[in-house]
């Protein structure tokens, strides 16, 4: 979107919809699942699937946005985005038709079973709490951190003329650059180090069929 006022009306939604409302109803899900006992056997996993679901998800998004964008990264982008907005919509009839109506918090007792559903005041007293206000510290400098990240991929294709493919796929964080993709590169030899910094070695003009002119140095 080209107005700005119209992006923070969308990222303003997307913690509503999103902090707000989607992560607090997955925490309740989870703990409605199962006894108290068990509540860190269901959030391990949880984070297990969480993270599978994540990967698998990201790679499928991607060969949509080559298969249906054939370049042209709008296109693609839009259509990864409709994808994932179906998927949402089929993932909340599925929870609201298979999530059994009478789940209750842990294990069931005369105490949770008169207590009630949440109220409004019960959202505004959990502001009170310190630890409240600790973790949303944390989880805004970690979605932050992330989303500054995720600039690498128009960069890489706006700055270095890479395609929408691979730009998506190796947009990274420079700690994983250096922990992941640089040990592989330099193992292979396409990559070097010097005191001047990291130089690209001649096999690696080589295999990507460039005229050699010599060591260039990389930052990260």
């Amino acid at each position: 979107y080209k107005s700005y006022t119209m992006a923070v009306i969308i990222w303003l939604l997307m913690g509503l919809t999103g902090g707000f409302a989607f992560w607090p109803a997955i925490m309740k899900g989870i703990r409605m699942t199962g006894t108290d006992e068990e509540q860190g056997r269901l959030y391990g996993i949880f984070e297990a699937l969480n993270g599978f679901a994540s990967l698998l998800l990201s790679f499928i998004m991607i060969g949509i946005m080559a298969i249906a964008g054939k370049g042209d990264l709008v296109t693609g982008f839009k259509s990864a985005l409709a994808c994932m907005g179906g998927l949402s919509i089929v993932s909340g009839l599925l929870v609201l038709f298979l999530m059994p109506k009478e789940a209750t918090y842990g294990t069931k007792t005369e105490e949770n079973a008169e207590s009630g559903k949440i109220t409004f005041k019960d959202y505004l007293s959990a502001f009170k709490i310190p630890g409240v206000w600790i973790m949303a510290i944390l989880v805004w400098c970690y979605v932050t951190i992330s989303a500054v990240a995720s600039y690498l991929t128009p960069y890489s294709t706006g700055v270095l003329g890479m395609s929408a493919t691979l730009a998506a796929t190796i947009g990274e964080e420079s700690v994983t650059l250096e922990d992941v993709y640089e040990p592989y590169l330099m193992q292979i030899g396409f990559l070097t180090r010097t005191p001047r910094g990291r130089c690209v070695t001649q096999k690696a003009y080589a295999h990507l069929h460039i005229a050699f002119t010599g060591q260039q140095q990389l930052e990260l």
